[in-house]
């Protein structure tokens, strides 16, 4: 290709050459049909990287990403840059068909109730019917449950708007098109798919696969390798058949749901603990199921029954019931990847690329390979040296806390940092704490937090707080500003009494002999990566990377987390960190 079209294209471009050695590894990788794992540290220029390959070799590609942000930016912001340099090409993007529009559901659940529903009725007409995604900034999940369908509500061919379905038109267009852009949810649970017995798929086989935002996958391939069933969608929906169902029976269905939660508490329970009361729900809703005599709704239950099955099955992994919101969730999750990821992956996609930040722990990609069943001795790896010298452009800021109170370091340094300020934390207990006590004592900066809102919209004025849990740790940015200090509130070691993360450790303890080693301490480094990531975006960038916990410095695998800060300058002084953050500004 010619390199002038590039920088025609991206204003104020400028070759860069890690980003020019990811290019030619993925190109190789690609030409030979081979799978290539890379990270790709921030400032890298990733998403070019694999794409001048992909869209070079004019072959079948598949883009998928972790989250709707970044899907987004590739379609609107990269795809535009992509046309310019190689011409017109066939872009689609698919998301999973709870995003759609359904208007099965709609016309058999909200307009026969328009007295009920004169609002979601008056945009309909507004739209005049011409709609292909959920309005999800106009009405409740409610609302929007009842007008879309999961692949358990899904009456596919039977259905009489089969031919204008949006979801199905969306499919269709991105089986017919060169380059797709997805997410890892809708992409892994095809993978999952084939790896059992490849009917249902979603997207139709490419010679490439691309996952940005790689170091995801494996937790988000459990989910779809195993079975889950939300006892409130069943209740919801038999609930709307509830005129030819006993009102005695049907309500014995939240009763059952609310003595689960209560076993549950604030999280997991085994799932022997709630089998019995398990089963009792599933036969009282194939109860109600037969007496109301619906075709749709029997089709439904037939596919929760099958997730029933898997549920009780012998499969090895774990099976446990999990609270969410005021759902409860029946779940069996493999605890090994046992060869199915890649048995599937192999039958959708002749090579497939793994790019992120943070796939390495500490110099290894072992986690990534095992979380994965990736085979290192078959595949390309590579780590890209650092874009950004941070031992330069930040500095570490550990402050004693033997000698002062935490919260009241945190606030002093807030105050004095002349920029925005990201929190992370590791519980949603301790970010509610924070963000009362922030916004008490001080009103120079507004507070937000990963509740407020889609927070990449938020536009940094010099003046935010914005303070979250996991979600923030991963590809933000804020619109039109950068943060001047990120504070890692503790090292994001899990919650070690986790059902599912216990039974992982024992396993990884049995195979290894130390699972702290192999799996509790590289996750959270890779999730410290993340963290640290947010901070250093641009070669002009200075800031600060503030840990309140000194566990970093005084005991021994303190080290695997400051290599990430690659020989970093660190102080025990808010004066001195805020000296550094504020001189040649």
């Amino acid at each position: 290709m010619d390199p002038d079209k590039l920088k025609t294209a991206l204003t104020g471009y400028h070759p860069r050459s890690t980003q020019i050695k990811a290019a030619e590894l993925i190109d190789n990788a690609f030409r030979n049909y081979q799978d290539i794992v890379i990270e790709a540290p921030t400032g890298s220029g990733k998403t070019m990287a694999y794409l001048i390959p992909a869209f070079d070799q004019g072959k079948r590609a598949i883009i998928s990403t972790k989250t709707k942000q970044l899907m987004q930016q590739l379609y609107l912001k990269d795809m535009p840059v992509m046309r310019a340099v190689f011409g017109d090409c066939s872009v689609a993007v698919i998301k999973g068909k709870k995003n759609y529009f359904c208007p099965h559901r709609f016309m058999r659940w909200i307009y026969p109730n328009s007295v009920y529903y004169q609002d979601v009725i008056e945009w309909y007409q507004s739209v005049e019917g011409d709609v292909k995604e959920l309005p999800t900034a106009f009405f409740d999940a409610g609302i929007l449950d009842k007008m879309s369908a999961d692949s358990h509500q899904c009456i596919y061919a039977k259905c009489q708007f089969f031919q204008k379905c949006p979801f199905y038109a969306a499919k269709d267009a991105a089986n017919a098109a060169q380059v797709v852009i997805t997410n890892h949810y809708l992409l892994l649970t095809d993978v999952a798919v084939m790896a059992a017995d490849g009917q249902g798929t979603t997207i139709d086989p490419a010679e490439h696969i691309i996952f940005d935002e790689a170091h995801s996958i494996a937790d988000i391939y459990a989910m779809f390798a195993g079975a889950e069933i939300s006892l409130r969608r069943l209740t919801n929906t038999l609930a709307d058949y509830k005129e030819k169902l006993p009102f005695e029976k049907l309500r014995q269905l939240p009763e059952i749901q609310e003595a689960i939660r209560d076993i549950t508490g604030d999280g997991k329970a085994e799932y022997e603990k709630v089998r019995e009361k398990a089963a009792v729900f599933i036969d009282i809703c194939r109860e109600l199921v037969e007496m109301a005599k619906e075709s749709d709704l029997k089709n439904e239950f037939g596919r929760w029954e099958t997730s029933f099955a898997t549920l009780n099955g012998d499969k090895e992994g774990l099976r446990f019931a999990e609270q969410r919101g005021r759902d409860v969730l029946l779940k069996y999750v493999p605890l090994e990847p046992d060869g199915s990821f890649i048995d599937g992956l192999g039958k959708i996609s002749l090579s497939s690329l793994f790019i992120s930040a943070t796939l390495s722990s500490n110099g290894s990609f072992d986690y990534f390979l095992r979380e994965t069943g990736l085979d290192g001795d078959k595949l390309t790896i590579a780590s890209l040296p650092n874009v950004f010298e941070i031992h330069r452009q930040a500095k570490l800021f550990v402050p004693d806390m033997r000698k002062k109170n935490r919260d009241a370091v945190m606030l002093e340094l807030i105050k004095g940092v002349r920029g925005s300020v990201l929190i992370i934390c590791n519980s949603l207990k301790r970010m509610t704490e924070l963000i009362d006590f922030i916004s008490s004592v001080q009103s120079e900066k507004t507070v937000f937090s990963q509740k407020d809102g889609d927070w990449s919209t938020f536009v940094s004025n010099e003046n935010i707080v914005l303070i979250g849990c996991a979600s923030l740790r991963e590809g933000i940015d804020l619109a039109g500003g950068d943060f001047r200090c990120v504070i890692i509130d503790k090292l994001p070691f899990e919650y070690p009494h986790d059902l599912y993360l216990s039974m992982k450790s024992r396993r990884i303890e049995e195979e290894t002999g130390n699972a702290f080693a192999n799996y509790n301490l590289p996750r959270a480094a890779l999730y410290f990566k993340q963290a640290v990531g947010r901070l250093i975006r641009h070669e002009s960038d200075r800031g600060i990377c503030a840990v309140f916990d000194d566990r970093i410095l005084t005991k021994s695998y303190g080290k695997i987390f400051l290599n990430v800060l690659d020989s970093i300058t660190i102080t025990d002084s808010v004066q001195e960190a805020l000296y550094f953050l504020n001189i040649e500004q």
